[in-house]
């Protein structure tokens, strides 16, 4: 494919299908910002049972480091966990207790089913631990290829004063330079374009380019 850019609203399966690496990376990890900044707090988003020990990694660290007061595990389904069936955001609460975040500091919220969901459930529970600020900024966690859509909605459905950071979890099958090689990853990503393609469709958030 040539270096032209391409709306996402308008890109179709054939076009996806030939878009480079170079492309992709630049589409997913050029919004991740979460790295070093200080927060508010963090949200957890949930997932997979795969992907959420990744994920718990990414937003403990801000936490370790004094760059977050507290975390928000977010996930109503259940997951197989251990031989346990529980609410991803208990998953979550588990994995992050096991790399040294403090109970008292981890906030569940167990109603959310989509990312959407997550987003507003969270920052309603960010909203009642901060006493209702107008004004806070919030770490976005979750895995590479999830955080583009994720900073996208939250610019859609929450507070135009709040600030959003994309944090992403960094297991070896997803980061810049080795996600190439996991097909797994690279599906992945594939069905999160078709997936923004939808939202951007549905006016659910801005056309952008790829």
């Amino acid at each position: 494919m040539s270096g032209n850019k391409i709306k996402i609203g308008s890109i179709t399966d054939e076009e996806i299908k030939s878009l480079s690496d170079e492309r992709i990376t630049d589409f997913f990890y050029s919004c991740i910002s979460g790295d070093d900044v200080t927060a508010d707090a963090v949200l957890l988003l949930g997932g997979s049972v795969d992907v959420m020990p990744y994920r718990a990694e990414a937003a403990a660290k801000p936490y370790l480091e004094g760059r977050a007061k507290f975390i928000v595990a977010s996930g109503a389904p259940l997951r197989e966990f251990r031989g346990e069936k529980m609410s991803e955001a208990r998953v979550l609460k588990k994995c992050l207790e096991e790399r040294g975040v403090k109970s008292e500091d981890i906030v569940l919220e167990e109603r959310a089913l989509t990312t959407i969901e997550n987003l507003l459930f969270g920052a309603a529970e960010i909203g009642r631990r901060l006493g209702d600020l107008t004004d806070y900024s919030v770490i976005i966690a979750t895995s590479a290829f999830h955080v583009k859509r994720a900073l996208c909605l939250a610019k859609t459905y929450l507070p135009a004063f709040a600030k959003f950071y994309g944090a992403a979890s960094k297991g070896s099958f997803e980061l810049a330079s080795t996600w190439q090689s996991d097909e797994r990853t690279r599906a992945w990503m594939i069905g999160e374009i078709k997936l923004m393609r939808e939202f951007v469709n549905k006016r659910q958030f801005p056309d952008m380019e790829i």
